[in-house]
């Protein structure tokens, strides 16, 4: 780490007692540039090559923070595209380097989520996109599909209800390509009972 006089500070790697290579400059005025120093100086988009030595980039979060390009929308608001090692990707809004607010995370499996964002986890409303043709539409809680919302699976039946936890808790109505509607109560993913809807 590097404190400047200025109160500036600097987290990553350094050599020569200079920021030099991955870090996070964070200014006196609260100000912050996350991604490549070459000499203590803030390598821009234009002037840092995102897929060079991407396999050996250390990361700082668990799934993406790799490369990440900063575009400024406005004096106040940034948006950032971040890539990782393992070819994850994320765009949307960040603060301190997590994702914050709304943004849209791909998986390299396949899966995608569109929606919002607190501390780096899905808080919020979002869509949750599977590999295997299933989405899951509704409210998110420190990352997992928690409150209100709507699964459907890749064979068309709709599970719309709540969840707690990654699992579905509560009342969760049932429907279906040709099927009659049930109205179900479930305890952390298991049935417990089942009415069809009149």
């Amino acid at each position: 780490m590097i404190v400047y006089e200025d109160g500036s500070i600097y987290e990553g790697e350094i050599h020569d007692n200079e920021p030099n290579g991955w870090g996070r400059m964070i200014h006196s005025d609260y100000s912050y540039q996350i991604g490549d120093f070459v000499n203590g100086k803030y390598q821009s988009k234009k002037e840092k090559n995102c897929n060079k030595n991407r396999e050996e980039r250390a990361t700082t979060m668990e799934a993406i923070e790799d490369c990440i390009i900063e575009e400024a929308v406005n004096e106040n608001e940034s948006k950032y595209t971040v890539w990782s090692k393992d070819n994850n990707e994320y765009k949307g809004n960040m603060v301190n380097g997590l994702p914050e607010g709304y943004g849209t995370f791909i998986w390299d499996n396949g899966n995608r989520y569109d929606g919002n964002w607190k501390k780096g986890k899905q808080h919020g409303y979002g869509i949750m996109y599977y590999e295997n043709g299933s989405v899951y539409e509704g409210e998110f809680i420190n990352g997992e599909k928690s409150g209100k919302g709507k699964f459907i699976s890749p064979e068309g039946d709709t599970y719309k209800g709540l969840w707690l936890h990654d699992k579905k808790n509560g009342v969760v109505k049932i429907s279906g390509p040709g099927k009659p509607s049930v109205t179900t109560i479930w305890k952390d993913d298991v049935i417990v009972s089942a009415q069809k809807t009149i």
